[in-house]
């Protein structure tokens, strides 16, 4: 077997000594989704590179998982959720990531080649502090590592039915970043194939709160039902399960610990 698929297994097996990351479940699929997709710009922006390249690259990352599906297996540890983030997060990863690498070899040929993995990781981090910053929530899907379900880990967490909504996302600009190119060429098919996929786009981000893709005060405030303000913080809460005075001396421990 060649040596580029070789240490992709060896990668998988290093894994095995890192707790949070050993089993084939979502953690590892993040990591792998995030480093497949800086790989997949860098090798894409490369002169000489070739589109086909894409579907080596993704072979490659779920070569990285199969040890950890094998050990999952091994110990009776498998779970179908795991295998679900591993199909949906990794693969579309390596295209977003392929897809700005050959944006930026197409239409910036002979640049420095580090310019297209720049972009994937600005994109992950700034999607991530977008989010992190204007929505009180704790869960977070990006294009780039995926989805993280939120601060509490748990070794079965369900697979949820938004991160396909969600990479629906991620595939719409993966086309638009590959059809970018071909635009300057005046091609009324491809100009047509790009302006539904912005319109696409902008129907799928303004649905964001209705698909729970994103979860606004005002969506939690409804939900939930109690708001309390105190001068440097507003604490959304449930009113089922927190009482008044509950809630008050919650908002002033905030405020000791904020002073």
């Amino acid at each position: 077997m060649p040596t580029k698929y070789l240490l992709p297994l060896a990668a998988g097996c290093l894994l095995f000594f890192f707790p949070l990351i050993r089993s084939f479940h979502v953690d590892s699929a993040m990591l792998a989704g995030t480093v497949g997709s800086l790989y997949a710009a860098y090798a894409a922006s490369r002169t000489g590179a070739r589109d086909y390249e894409l579907i080596r690259i993704i072979l490659q990352v779920f070569l990285v998982g199969l040890p950890l599906l094998l050990r999952d297996l091994i110990s009776g540890c498998f779970s179908v959720d795991g295998l679900a983030y591993w199909l949906f997060i990794p693969s579309f990863s390596v295209f977003f990531g392929f897809s700005i690498g050959r944006m930026t070899r197409c239409m910036l040929p002979g640049k420095w080649p580090l310019i297209a993995p720049i972009i994937v990781f600005a994109t992950g981090i700034g999607g991530w502090l977008m989010t992190f910053f204007q929505f009180p929530q704790l869960y977070y899907f990006n294009h780039v590592f995926g989805f993280w379900p939120g601060s509490l880990y748990d070794e079965n967490t369900v697979f949820t039915g938004r991160l396909l909504i969600y990479r629906t996302i991620t595939l719409s600009w993966g086309i638009l970043f590959w059809l970018l190119p071909a635009l300057k060429e005046g091609d009324r098919v491809v100009r047509l194939m790009a302006a539904m996929i912005v319109v696409s786009l902008a129907a799928n981000y303004a649905m964001a709160p209705a698909n729970r893709l994103i979860t606004t005060p005002s969506v939690l405030m409804r939900e939930l039902g109690g708001m309390h303000k105190t001068e440097q913080f507003t604490i959304i809460y449930s009113k089922k399960h927190y009482s008044p005075e509950e809630i008050l001396f919650l908002g002033r421990l905030h405020e000791f610990h904020f002073s």
